[in-house]
């Protein structure tokens, strides 16, 4: 399993206030495939917003972390 550090920008959640058009965030993943292609970029970005309930995602960096 390899472990990656993501940052992201995403659109508003249900609920959120019409002031608010984006955020940004970081999570931890754990992938059993490296990220090479940008396949696996869209199946991140697919999760954190069904995760998240974000109107939309974009990751905007992933770094490995070796332990």
């Amino acid at each position: 399993m390899i472990k990656y550090f993501i940052s992201y920008t995403n659109g508003p959640k249900p609920g959120d206030p019409a002031a608010v058009t984006h955020g940004v965030g970081r999570c931890d993943i754990t992938t059993d495939a490296p990220i090479t292609s940008c396949d696996r970029v869209f199946d991140i970005e697919r999760a954190i917003i069904e995760r998240h309930g974000f109107a939309w995602c974009v990751v905007t960096n992933w770094q490995r972390f070796e332990e």
